[in-house]
């Protein structure tokens, strides 16, 4: 199609796209909008899929397809796979027990530059060790000995040898990285000199060239390895079913990329549509000159893949800056740093996807260049076709007016595209809107928070080790400094201990019968959880399990004595803070009504420590209480509550495992003030703001999508509106000539001209400000109704901002097309052959 046979087709249809460059211009806009959009949103896919593997990969602690554990050093001399990439070695020797590590597991080993890096302990600053006083950390080993992480420190490492000896030695720093602060375990890597035995087992870390795990080719290595099958290990991240849940994440963005993909179709194919009918004339020549079918539609698609080769590169450049700042905005729900991913399968996808949406948007036009019959254009070379019956004016109209409506049914099927494409911009922008503004933080708050502040003991919420009940993280002294502000109004001290408790025959048979009741269905439900099945199996042997005592005083007594909150019982607040009676944990019904309860009775008696308590009540606690880590073996278990007063009686060495305080209204910032150096340490601090902030980054993701997609549907149809109306004026222009050498003034063409896109515009409004109300009244309102944090808020902000801007452009447009038609002479006009008056 580039030889000489389309010289002719190529040289009249370039004289087209230089006559009409606004045209052009305008449809070069609209796919590098396309395109921008679609870029944008897959580096924001990739991104999230990269970034959450990442995520998912540090908690497992190392990025190796297969890990093998205590391998004979001559069984891996002889280990071969013709599948494997590079294999990382290590040798454990021994757990690490410096104080100050505060029993956060750490291990101390050799390990090649493999392994380390398969672990995420490759040094990035320094190198991994040589000789045997040589040794590589992350930060946090350092921030703990109180070292600066600078290379040729010394730090002196305690650890436990083979034989459980304590040994110790003073090593120089060499290799420094960023903690993995997702993974408990921490490494600490010597060099290869530092094993005193040669002969000792190894670990093994590897991946496969084909990249795929199965138990055929675990079978294979534990064979060539000679080792039992326990001992081999594939990573869980990339099992099918979490990689497809990985995926899940980019769901949103595959939408975004069919809305974006949607709306560039429905822009360009009426853009290219309304161009036809202008072109009518030129493809009309070329099928007077003998043009076939072939060569009439290489005219259209050249056209346009031409307007594509200029609009696509700019919208990759713009893409993939728009996709790189909204990556950060975007992904905030993970834990670990954020980093912008690409891949050339982004842009050529893009690429392809972009020429797709152009090339379907011509199909249809390029037929109907090929319908043109020539001798209809020669018909229409002096005539204006008006369709239509003729009328008398109604009386009381102006005759301006009745015209510009008879031209919206004249050019009806554009009109009614670029209403459409409008008026879903707006009542989408609309709802989008009323939702996003209907959280309501009071009532996240009352939930999630049970007060301004909430302060939390460091063990609870670490990711190792376990929760302890006498720690030191709220000290008696830092309540007393706390206190002496002032500016507390009212507090709440949370305390907890497991015990081992022999429940009764009747809390046991409360238990069995409401986990096991309806064929197991709640059971089944909670096989899921691996420990909380085996702490229930062997409950069910043994009517032995784990009892969590909660002592709690002050605010903590009405949150939890709530008339709401009560399922069975009630509450007598005298009697309770007597001591002789305690509240169950139980759990409210789906359906409202009261069931049977997990635990004891109302009434029933419990001895704790030589102490007897009544159960007053059974009530369903708000979930900050119980919130926090469970320690190994307490997974399943009953929960009670007791006056602090008594449990303290019961447990005195225990410390606040929560603090919730409520501060005077305007010393927010006071209180904050104080709790900044505690939170610089690492003190889980809570508070409203951080609460508000964290629900917004959680929820970020879908709302920037939300908005992105209602804001491009808009700016779509806004420009596809205005696109309408330039072509309506200029592709008139010997109609509007006919008509002024008939009498009609330049005041009467030009208040016809905003009358006809004023009355689109205010048609397109009357439709929005209807269907908007009727879907935030009916629709969004429903909605935020099943959401617990929304409290609905009627607004129609988006339609009253954007209606000055409808009335304002089309008037703006129309002037400016106006100005630009009355350059040229009435004259010139009526003897221009490039417009034909029907459309």
């Amino acid at each position: 199609m580039l030889g000489k046979k389309y010289a002719t087709i190529r040289k009249l249809s370039n004289r087209n796209i230089i006559e009409h460059k606004f045209r052009h211009a305008l449809n070069i806009i609209v796919v590098m909008c396309l395109t921008i959009f679609i870029c944008a949103f897959e580096i924001v896919s990739s991104s999230t899929y990269n970034n959450v593997e990442e995520d998912y990969l540090k908690q497992n602690g190392n990025t190796s397809q297969i890990q093998a554990f205590d391998v004979p050093l001559e069984s891996f001399e002889n280990f071969k796979m013709d599948n494997i990439e590079e294999i990382g070695q290590s040798v454990y020797i021994g757990n690490v027990i410096n104080n100050e590590f505060r029993n956060r597991p750490s291990e101390l080993r050799y390990a090649d530059s493999n392994y380390a890096e398969y672990m995420f302990s490759l040094p990035t600053q320094g190198r991994m060790p040589d000789s045997k006083n040589e040794i590589a950390v992350d930060r946090s080993v350092l921030d703990n000995l109180g070292k600066d992480a600078t290379l040729g420190t010394d730090i002196t490492i305690y650890w436990l040898d083979e034989d459980m000896q304590e040994q110790s030695q003073t090593f120089k720093v060499v290799g420094i990285w960023e903690e993995n602060s997702l993974y408990t375990t921490r490494n600490l890597w010597v060099s290869k000199d530092f094993i005193e035995k040669t002969d000792r087992n190894i670990d093994l870390a590897f991946n496969l060239k084909d990249g795929k795990v199965n138990d055929k080719t675990l079978n294979k290595v534990v064979e060539k390895l000679q080792i039992a099958k326990e001992q081999v290990i594939s990573n869980w991240v990339y099992e099918d079913n979490m990689q497809t849940q990985i995926r899940l994440e980019t769901l949103p963005y595959k939408i975004g990329v069919a809305f974006v993909l949607l709306c560039g179709f429905l822009i360009l194919h009426n853009i290219l549509a309304i161009s036809i009918v202008s072109d009518r004339k030129l493809y009309g020549r070329i099928k007077t000159l003998g043009a076939s079918p072939k060569q009439v539609k290489f005219s259209v698609f050249y056209q346009y893949f031409l307007d594509a080769l200029v609009g696509i590169p700019l919208g990759l450049i713009l893409g993939y800056f728009l996709g790189s700042k909204m990556v950060p905005v975007v992904i905030t729900s993970l834990d670990n740093d954020i980093y912008v991913y690409t891949d050339v399968a982004d842009f050529i996808g893009a690429t392809i996807v972009a020429f797709l949406v152009v090339f379907i948007s011509a199909i249809r036009p390029a037929y109907r260049a090929c319908a043109v019959d020539p001798s209809d254009i020669l018909s229409e070379e002096n005539n204006l076709n008006f369709h239509g019956k003729t009328h008398r004016r109604s009386p009381g109209f102006s005759a301006l007016f009745e015209l510009s409506l008879s031209n919206l049914v004249r050019y009806s099927k554009r009109n009614v595209i670029a209403i459409t494409l409008l008026t879903v911009g707006l009542v989408l922008t609309s709802c989008v809107y009323v939702i996003n503004h209907s959280f309501d933080i009071s009532k996240y708050m009352a939930e999630i928070a049970l007060s301004d502040i909430t302060i939390t003991e460091k063990t609870l919420v670490e990711s190792w080790g376990e929760y302890n009940p006498k720690g030191n993280t709220i000290t008696k002294e830092f309540m007393e400094k706390l206190e002496a502000s002032g500016d507390i109004l009212e507090q709440g001290v949370l305390y907890s201990q497991d015990i081992s408790l022999q429940t009764s025959e009747t809390a046991y048979n409360n238990v069995i019968q409401y986990y096991e009741q309806n064929k197991c269905e709640r059971l089944k439900y909670m096989e899921q959880d691996v420990a909380w099945t085996e702490g229930y199996q062997s409950f069910k042997q043994t009517g032995k399990c784990t009892a969590t005592i909660f002592g709690i005083d002050g605010l903590l007594n009405d949150k939890i004595t709530d008339k709401n909150r009560i399922i069975d019982g009630t509450i007598d607040k005298e009697k309770f803070l007597s001591g002789k009676y305690m509240i169950a944990q139980g759990y409210s019904s789906d359906s409202g009504e009261y069931e049977l309860q997990p635990t004891y009775n109302v009434g029933d008696k419990i001895s704790l420590n030589g102490k007897e308590f009544e159960i007053m009540a059974i009530a369903e606690v708000p979930y900050s209480i119980t919130e926090g880590k469970t320690n190994p073996g307490s997974e399943f278990n009953l929960t009670f509550y007791v006056p602090s007063s008594s449990f303290l009686e019961m447990y005195p060495e225990n410390t606040p495992r929560k603090w919730f305080l409520n501060v005077e209204k305007g010393k927010e910032n006071e209180i904050e003030n104080i709790l900044k150096p505690y939170m610089e340490k690492g003190v889980p601090i809570e508070t409203e703001k951080t609460i508000e902030q964290n629900y917004n980054n959680a929820t970020k993701s879908a709302t920037l999508l939300q908005n992105i997609v209602s804001i491009m549907i808009l700016v779509i149809g806004i420009v596809n509106f205005a696109n309408v109306i330039i072509i309506s004026v200029t592709s008139r222009k010997k109609e509007f000539a006919m008509m002024q050498s008939i009498g009609m003034t330049k005041k009467q063409l030009r208040l016809l001209l905003m009358m006809e896109a004023i009355n689109i515009s205010i048609i397109t409004l009357i439709i929005s400000y209807f269907l908007s109300l009727v879907t935030i009244c009916v629709g969004v309102s429903a909605y935020l109704q099943t959401q617990w944090t929304a409290t609905y808020h009627f607004s129609i902000t988006p339609l009253l901002v954007v209606t000055p801007v409808l009335i304002i452009l089309p008037i703006v447009i129309s002037l400016i097309c106006f100005q630009h038609i009355q350059k040229i002479e009435i004259i010139e006009r009526l003897q221009d052959e490039d417009e034909v008056g029907t459309v």
